[in-house]
């Protein structure tokens, strides 16, 4: 065991959804005697617009210092303000986003090497379609790293091909929703709940039921960019056989006005509902709980557990190319379904099965609400994370 104690926990972001996570790993390194430090910046939000935790529970487990983050679009690639921090504690452990974008943090693993720090790397890792350079850069930058935590096996297994000397642990990842029961218990108070669904955000309920008595209810939650391909399911809904389909989307995004003026040009945007942004997870729940199946043509991440907690069924794509490594836990599972949502033949075939599967067996929601705790628990997340530095702890 190393006389010095201190770990360093460098996030690219200190979004509001690792708060849980990191509380974990602290309540566990305290145990062993480590002084821990966290660093972000506090002004991240202005330019992800993702809420930054209120800091009163992790003080009482960190030393908290401030970074200021350089962006080039949405990317991290410089942090000032650590690389001092860093020499001037020299830390045993460094714990840092494994981006491998951030000159910063490639001149720390540099610097690492003269210090004797442990450098662990918390990462995506290989996504599979990186060509010749990218992937050689990549490669090179984990190999200075002295641990490579990632977070699905699809990557893990890229990685461990071309790092095979290399320690790489697959650790998950973990998201502490809203722990509220659901506002129903059976298929009347379901239905009282939808009702107020549809009255609090202006939905017009009649015209809704004009459409068809048996509307699916599709839904999205989530950043609304480009590579998710929303407009696929705006594409859908204006096929002749999917006049019984209606779209949810929660959210806000580069793709707002062009998702609006797709649906408005393919004659479909009543049967589209923009929510807009909304970070309260009780909300998000709410709404999507009496939707039907939750859908994502591309590049599904944290929001399959928004979608697991509130109870659907959710159809993605199997290309894990296009994907985060959130959606492995969707293998096997018996309330998902994978389809390439350009064969909108295919994907409407996806949609009306899973829509009767799910009118068949109510108590389905609650099942799926257990698959997402079974995936998503923080404290297992930290336990995985701390056990595979425990040699150099």
């Amino acid at each position: 065991m190393s006389l010095n104690n201190k770990v360093f926990l460098l996030p690219d972001r200190l979004a509001h959804y690792r708060e849980p996570v990191f509380l974990e790993i602290a309540k566990i390194l305290k145990n062993k005697s480590k002084t821990l430090y966290l660093f972000y910046d506090p002004n991240d939000f202005q330019i992800t617009k993702i809420p930054i935790p209120k800091l009163e529970k992790l003080q009482k487990f960190y030393k908290i210092f401030h970074v200021k983050n350089l962006y080039l679009s949405k990317a991290v690639i410089f942090q000032f303000g650590i690389i001092g921090k860093f020499i001037i504690k020299r830390p045993h452990i460094l714990i840092a986003w494994g981006e491998s974008q951030r000159i910063s943090t490639f001149i720390i693993l540099l610097i690492s090497k003269l210090l004797k720090t442990k450098v662990v790397l918390w990462t995506h890792g290989f996504y599979g379609n990186e060509k010749i350079i990218k992937k050689a850069w990549r490669t090179f930058f984990y190999n200075l790293a002295d641990k490579l935590l990632i977070y699905g096996r699809y990557s893990t297994t890229i990685a461990e091909e071309l790092l095979p000397n290399k320690e790489i642990y697959t650790i998950g990842n973990s998201l502490l929703l809203d722990k509220s029961k659901f506002e129903f218990i059976d298929k009347d108070s379901f239905a009282k709940h939808k009702s107020s669904i549809f009255e609090k955000y202006g939905i017009n309920k009649k015209k809704f039921m004009e459409l068809n008595k048996n509307c699916t209810i599709l839904s999205f939650v989530g950043r609304l960019t480009q590579a998710k391909r929303l407009d696929l399911i705006i594409k859908l809904l204006a096929r002749n056989s999917s006049n019984n389909l209606v779209f949810w989307i929660i959210g806000s995004g580069s793709e707002y006005k062009t998702l609006f003026d797709y649906a408005k040009k393919l004659k479909v945007l009543d049967r589209v509902h923009f929510f807009g942004e909304i970070y309260n997870q009780s909300k998000i729940k709410s709404i999507l709980s009496v939707s039907d199946i939750f859908v994502c043509p591309k590049n599904l991440g944290l929001s399959v557990c928004n979608a697991l907690a509130s109870g659907l069924p959710i159809i993605t794509t199997k290309n894990m190319e296009a994907q985060m490594p959130e959606s492995e836990c969707l293998f096997d599972f018996e309330y998902s379904e994978f389809v390439d949502f350009e064969n909108q033949k295919l994907l409407l075939d996806k949609i009306n099965l899973m829509s009767k599967k799910i009118l068949l067996d109510f108590k389905s929601k609650f099942k799926i609400v257990e698959h997402y705790y079974k995936n998503f628990d923080p404290e297992t997340h930290a336990s995985r994370i701390v056990n595979a530095i425990d040699d150099i702890i």
